[in-house]
């Protein structure tokens, strides 16, 4: 009976006495079985460390460590990222949900095609009530050429959570995430595509759970949470290099791995996401086609 391939399941923790058990069991009862699972505790004040030592500790699969001082999420993200010893990894959170073959259909994929570095799913975002607020079909249009994936990303907002999906390890040890900025997700997923492709199958669905907060001038929901708590979240100082420092690395990749047209017509994605006057007439929509929000 041929082996498959390991894959790895990163989870950096922090506080996640209320559904860490619930989660662990899940992806221990995974059609796919040949999987570690690497859980790196931040910390935690509550019984985190407490319920994994002892219920899951026996479990030859999973690897526990806990850190002396809270390193920051990113850097918490990285531990288990480099602990990891599989062909294929990817970052579970403690309140996401997945379907049970997710792992299984996602493998079967990625061996079918070596250019796939990331491969996702339909995923459903909602708030912490368990209200949809946004949907993403499997259509991302990431799996063109390299311009095309690159020029697509930077035109449309497709979010961080591309992250959760199951990577090539090789490439995205390589790649890892930024201890210098804010945001370091999507200077991540930009190395992705300038590596390979990211795609979307109907077979792997994936829900996830965020801060959403209400804002008048779009009237809608939004993403994400005040500047302090995201300075808190990364462990950074709010400044000037924090907050426009991963469009700065963005930029500085484009210049120094492409041609003069290639880098110009790259920037210029750049420059008309983020004119409002292209926004507020529609002539350049923000949301990538397979978006969907719900107010």
């Amino acid at each position: 009976m041929e082996l498959k391939p390991l894959v790895s399941i990163g989870m950096p923790l922090y506080n996640s006495e209320d559904r860490i058990e619930k989660v662990l069991k899940f992806f221990l009862s995974q059609s796919y079985k040949n999987i570690e699972i690497i859980i790196s505790d931040n910390l935690s004040t509550d019984k985190t460390s407490k319920i994994i030592k002892n219920n899951f500790l026996q479990n030859h699969r999973i690897k526990f460590f806990q850190q002396k001082i809270n390193i920051g999420a990113t850097r918490n993200f990285n531990f288990v990222l480099d602990k990891s010893n599989g062909k294929y990894f990817m970052w579970a959170s403690y309140d996401d949900e997945w379907n049970s073959d997710y792992i299984k259909n996602g493998v079967e994929k990625l061996e079918k095609d070596e250019g796939i570095v990331t491969i996702t799913g339909v995923t459903k975002i909602y708030d912490k009530n368990k209200i949809l607020r946004i949907q993403y079909s499997e259509d991302y249009n990431l799996n063109g050429n390299k311009y095309e994936r690159l020029k697509n990303f930077l035109r449309y907002n497709y979010g961080d959570h591309l992250i959760y999906g199951i990577h090539r390890l090789s490439i995205v040890k390589k790649i890892k995430f930024s201890t210098k900025f804010f945001s370091p997700e999507i200077y991540f997923l930009f190395n992705i595509l300038c590596f390979g492709k990211i795609i979307g199958s109907e077979n792997l669905q994936f829900n996830k759970y965020e801060d959403f907060k209400y804002s008048r001038k779009q009237n809608k929901y939004i993403q994400g949470g005040n500047r302090i708590r995201q300075a808190k979240h990364y462990k950074l100082k709010e400044n000037i290099l924090t907050r426009h420092g991963m469009m700065i690395a963005v930029i500085f990749k484009i210049v120094s791995s492409f041609n003069l047209l290639t880098s110009f017509l790259l920037l210029v994605q750049i420059l008309l996401f983020k004119n409002p006057v292209l926004r507020l007439i529609k002539i350049y929509p923000k949301n990538s086609k397979n978006m969907k929000e719900f107010k």
